[in-house]
């Protein structure tokens, strides 16, 4: 899922999504798994 559509779902901006999930990261309610772009 992109920033854009996560923007979309949560009804915020693409740019506040980061800000969203760090904070829910140091709450333990999410944990992110990053993949690199080129494979």
């Amino acid at each position: 899922m992109t920033q854009k559509e996560l923007g979309n779902v949560i009804g915020a901006a693409p740019s506040m999504v980061n800000v969203y999930i760090k904070e829910l990261e140091e709450q333990n309610y999410l944990n992110r798994d990053t993949y690199p772009l080129k494979q």
